[in-house]
C-alpha cells in the first residue's frame, strides 16, 4: 500500500516500511497505528524500515516520536536498511533518552540490506515469542 511517496504492508507481525523522501507526522501517525495494531494481534511488532532514500524527518514528526517514547515503547525489534548518520543518531537519542527515564525501547539493529534485516528480524521473533509465552505462564 502508499500513503504518500512512502510505501507499506504488513506480513503477519512484521511491519514493512520503504520511506522515498522526507517522513512527516502524518507518516509518523500511520506507523504507529499500523504498529499498534499487530502488537494488539501478536503481542509485540517487528518493524522494517528501509530508509535507503530517506530525506529526513520533518520537526513534527521527530516531536511525535518523542511523545510517544515518553508514553510506552512497544515491545517487539526494528531493524533499518540503510539508514544516514542523521537517521542513526536520531534514532539512537531517542532510545537513550527513553532509557533515561526507564522505558528502554526495544532492540534496533541498522543494516545494510533487507536480507540482513529479515534474517536478523526472524530471530527476534523467537525472542519476543519465547517472551510473550514466558509471561502469559506468569
Amino acid at each position: 500500500m502508499s500513503f504518500g511517496t512512502h510505501r507499506y504492508r504488513r506480513d503477519a507481525d512484521i511491519l514493512y516500511f520503504e520511506i522515498h523522501g522526507t517522513f512527516g507526522l502524518e507518516d509518523t501517525q500511520v506507523m504507529y497505528t499500523l504498529g499498534e495494531a499487530i502488537e494488539n494481534e501478536h503481542g509485540y511488532v517487528l518493524t522494517l524500515f528501509d530508509a535507503r532514500d530517506i530525506a529526513g524527518m520533518t520537526p513534527a514528526a521527530r516531536k511525535y516520536v518523542g511523545e510517544r517514547a515518553r508514553i510506552r515503547m512497544a515491545a517487539g525489534a526494528s531493524a533499518i536498511v540503510g539508514a544516514s548518520f542523521p537517521i542513526r543518531a536520531l534514532v539512537t537519542l531517542v532510545q537513550n533518552a527513553s532509557a533515561l527515564i526507564g522505558r528502554p525501547g526495544p532492540p534496533t539493529r541498522f543494516v545494510a540490506t533487507l536480507e540482513e534485516a529479515v534474517q536478523w528480524l526472524v530471530t527476534q521473533r523467537r525472542i519476543c515469542t519465547a517472551a510473550r509465552a514466558e509471561s502469559r505462564g506468569k
